[in-house]
């Protein structure tokens, strides 16, 4: 399973990465528009930058305010302390207090509406980011998807666009923070130019831990993205377990699988947060030192008459700042790595292509037609299934049965276009699926697997699933050709029943049987059930075999449609005809020459 590129940001990136930040909340979205097509690690975050271009702008005019503020209240107390209070002047004390008292509600406004804008525009940002990559992925046939588990697409889509959020909150910060520590810089140098020497000097040492910092960080960030994902993938199966696991006892096995994942993730994440703490504190720990140095210096500059008690203070006051300030940059530098790592990860997803694709010019496909597959040949692992020649005639009931493994439902999966194949075509009324329009397949060509997924909702949001223009009259109509109408009656509720998580509070029949008027709605040419009738009793199967047949005639002027069944059961073996069997001899053959 693939859990990704190798993320760790550059060094010599980073700066690019800030100023390409700063060009992205200028550039107009058109010119936007042709770069992000790219799908790189830089157009992800470019592209994130633009969604919230305004946000972060208003949020950085408010950190300005903040900034402006912060430095300059040092300033004032120290200019309070010698005119007003060294001097005896109670009316100049009064002055300068009141000009702090207001900085200080100018450092409330800048922090609140600092906080508040960049908030609003990192949400927006990440949400409209996170539908794009939830929309891409549906696009993507699940041959595209095999080199990926669930727990890491799922890493990706949450903690990944989650690390780029982080980011972009932290970034008006960061601008107005790095822009505040050049003013503080020149402020201590104003005071007294050895005093600067020694702020200055904390910087590049500061500058050199968070270097080493981002250095041993990366690696520890990618393997907790691993290890997530793992962890994901082992809450999933301990959910989702059905009561068949549990009754052989494979909970315990789970549960341990669950535990041993989770005990790995925890390491990673510790390992983490020791890195941090440390590469943290010590950034803080460097100015104070050059506190008590410019103590030492600043008092020498006092007992001169070169410098003031209150330019003292202010200069103390000033590299405590510096002390906070730097640790803050710390963090959004890292941030700024973790977001690259994340734009990395989500742009190889962005990245894939699904192998199922429209033909540029595709040919028109007709409404009615045989569906027949010549000759064809698919790879499952290292081998190759088929040939297969089947016929699924207009207005036909097909059976297809087999021995377990012999291809049938990588038959069907290559009859509905979910995988093309290797040789030979599929063709519905003589037109290639491969010459069509996807769309057009799929509206033509309908596929009911035996596992049907439902999602969390009602009855009604499942039979619609997004088409919101079905009247409940239509619904009903295609749940009494799928024998659902009578259940559908006997709830309280009728349509808009809640059926639970994935449908956890229906039977396996009764979901079997959604899933099938769910199919029908789609009003397809052919309808493939591939042993979608398994968890169905015999009474019902064949009843719902007996409507199904009225509804291939398709009354109201109409074109008839086509039904190919898999199955094994005698009633569905019976009503159908033509009935095919694969035979064993075809299952599967080692691949030529080795080749997947």
């Amino acid at each position: 399973m693939n859990r990704g590129v190798n993320a760790k940001p550059d060094e010599s990136g980073l700066a690019s990465t800030f100023l390409s930040s700063a060009a992205a909340l200028t550039r107009k979205p058109r010119q936007l528009a042709g770069r992000v097509r790219r799908e790189s690690e830089r157009s992800i975050l470019e592209e994130s930058l633009q969604l919230s271009r305004t946000g972060i702008a208003v949020a950085t005019s408010f950190g300005l305010l903040f900034q402006l503020g912060s430095v300059a209240i040092p300033w004032c107390l120290g200019r309070g302390i010698d005119e007003g209070v060294a001097a005896g002047r109670a009316s100049a004390t009064l002055v300068w207090a009141a000009v702090v008292a207001a900085f200080g509600v100018a450092l409330v406004v800048g922090e609140c509406g600092t906080r508040w804008w960049a908030r609003i525009a990192s949400d927006e940002s990440a949400d409209r980011l996170r539908v794009r990559v939830s929309r891409h992925l549906l696009t993507l046939d699940s041959v595209t998807l095999e080199r990926f588990g669930h727990g890491d697409i799922s890493t990706r889509g949450i903690r990944d666009l989650d690390l780029i959020k982080a980011w972009l909150a932290g970034l008006p910060t960061f601008i107005t923070g790095s822009l505040g520590f050049v003013a503080i810089l020149i402020g201590i140098a104003s005071l007294d130019p050895l005093l600067a020497v020694v702020g200055i000097a904390t910087v590049p040492l500061v500058a050199i831990l968070g270097v080493a910092y981002r250095r041993r960080i990366g690696p520890v960030n990618q393997a907790i993205s691993a290890a997530q994902a793992d962890c994901t993938e082992a809450v999933e199966d301990v959910l989702t377990a059905t009561s068949a696991i549990r009754g052989i006892g494979g909970e315990t096995v789970l549960v341990e699988r669950h535990h041993a994942r989770s005990s790995d993730l925890t390491d990673h994440v510790l390992r983490a947060s020791r890195l941090t703490a440390l590469w943290t504190s010590l950034p803080d720990f460097l100015p104070t030192i050059g506190i008590a140095v410019g103590i030492g210096v600043g008092g020498g500059s006092v007992l001169a008459g070169r410098a003031t008690i209150g330019d003292l203070v202010a200069f103390t006051a000033w590299m405590m700042m510096l002390a906070s300030w730097t640790g803050t940059l710390t963090v959004r530098t890292s941030q700024l790595g973790q977001a690259r790592m994340a734009a990395a990860r989500i742009a190889e997803l962005l990245r894939l292509r699904p192998q199922v694709r429209t033909h540029p010019a595709p040919a028109p496909l007709p409404r009615v037609g045989n569906l027949v597959a010549d000759r064809v040949t698919t790879r499952r692992d290292d081998h190759v299934v088929g040939p297969f020649s089947v016929t699924v005639g207009v207005g036909e009931i097909v059976a297809l049965t087999g021995p377990i493994g012999s291809g049938k439902t990588e038959l069907m999966r290559l009859l509905a276009r979910l995988k093309d194949p290797n040789a030979g075509q599929v063709t519905l009324g003589g037109v290639d699926l491969r010459d069509a329009s996807l769309a057009e397949v799929r509206d033509r060509i309908t596929l009911v697997p035996q596992r049907p997924l439902l999602v969390s909702g009602t009855l009604a949001d499942n039979l619609r699933l997004g088409r919101d223009d079905l009247p409940d009259s239509v619904l009903l109509d295609a749940c009494y050709v799928a024998v659902l109408d009578g259940f559908v009656r006997s709830l309280p509720e009728g349509l808009d029943t809640s059926v639970g998580e994935r449908g956890s509070m229906l039977s396996g029949g009764q979901r079997q049987r959604v899933a099938v008027a769910r199919a029908l709605l789609r009003e397809p040419s052919v309808l493939l059930l591939d042993d979608a009738t398994s968890a169905i009793d015999v009474e019902t199967e064949a009843l719902m075999l007996a409507r199904l047949r009225q509804w291939i005639s398709r009354r109201s002027g109409r074109p008839p449609a086509s039904l190919l069944v898999v199955s094994h059961r005698p009633g569905v073996l019976a009503a159908a005809s033509p009935v095919i069997s694969l035979s064993q001899d075809r299952r599967t053959q080692p691949a030529p020459g080795g080749e997947r």
